[in-house]
């Protein structure tokens, strides 16, 4: 087990803290399967493009598809999303799927 030096502020056991400068967020493709989007050139790359994630998870979630990712600590989920739905209303080069109605959310890392 590490051992870390206590800076200030108290700490409890068996809890999770973040003490980067890092956020978590979650990036929803509304009513689209994007299944087919992950080949190259597909809109799953055009979005890791414009989100520059360090880290990602893709998931189909029912008739959404999502993306989880952590990004620096500036990063914001309302600049984030109006990024990605400037790739428009037919972005990827094989479904044409729309971007316009894509959510970003800042999600609490504890």
């Amino acid at each position: 087990m590490a051992v870390v030096a206590k800076v200030n502020g108290l700490v409890v056991e068996d809890t999770v803290y973040n003490t980067g400068n890092i956020k978590r967020f979650t990036l929803q493709v509304a009513n689209t399967d994007i299944t087919a989007e992950y080949a190259d050139g597909g809109v799953v790359e055009l979005i890791l493009a414009v989100i520059q994630p360090t880290a990602f998870r893709w998931d189909q979630n029912g008739v959404h598809g999502e993306c989880y990712f952590i990004r620096d600590g500036g990063a914001d989920a309302d600049d984030l999303q109006a990024k990605v739905r400037a790739l428009g209303s037919s972005a990827g080069s094989i479904g044409g799927i729309d971007m316009t109605s894509t959510t970003v959310t800042d999600v609490n890392i504890v």
